[in-house]
């Protein structure tokens, strides 16, 4: 029996490579999140700090 054409001995040697590469790209990925969370956080912070320092010289 085949899935999608491929013979089940293909499919077998294929899923350690498959589960191998996954975990990498995993790992990537949570990298990748982690940065854009921190951009977001130091963006907003700027952000904050000018519109705070702008507010406070209208204030004077």
């Amino acid at each position: 029996m085949s899935i999608a054409g491929l013979p089940v001995q293909v499919i077998l040697a294929a899923i350690p490579l498959i589960m191998t590469v996954d975990g990498i790209i995993a790992r990537a990925r949570s990298g990748v999140n982690v940065m854009s969370d921190m951009l977001v956080a130091i963006l907003l912070d700027v952000g904050q700090s000018k519109s705070a320092s702008a507010t406070k010289s209208i204030a004077e």
